[in-house]
């Protein structure tokens, strides 16, 4: 039986825009430009060297937090 969501409000939301990840993607980038071919070979690099480093809010973040705090005033 499927779930029935008429009644629930669903947003989606990136995780790009939940956190910042502009260092991640500029690592990409720059290797896109001059080696595709490497480009997620050194993205993947660089994103389990760095998976211990908190991630600063992106630009979503707030939103998000402020959607999940409505749930307080039930």
């Amino acid at each position: 039986m499927a779930l029935d969501l008429s009644d629930i409000l669903v947003i989606g939301i990136t995780s790009t825009a939940l956190f910042d990840l502009s260092e991640a993607d500029a690592v990409f980038r720059d290797e896109y430009d001059t080696n595709p071919e490497k480009a997620m070979d050194e993205y993947r690099k660089y994103t389990e060297e760095h998976e211990a480093v908190l991630l600063e809010p992106g630009t979503g973040f707030p939103l998000v937090k402020a959607l999940m705090s409505l749930n307080k005033f039930q």
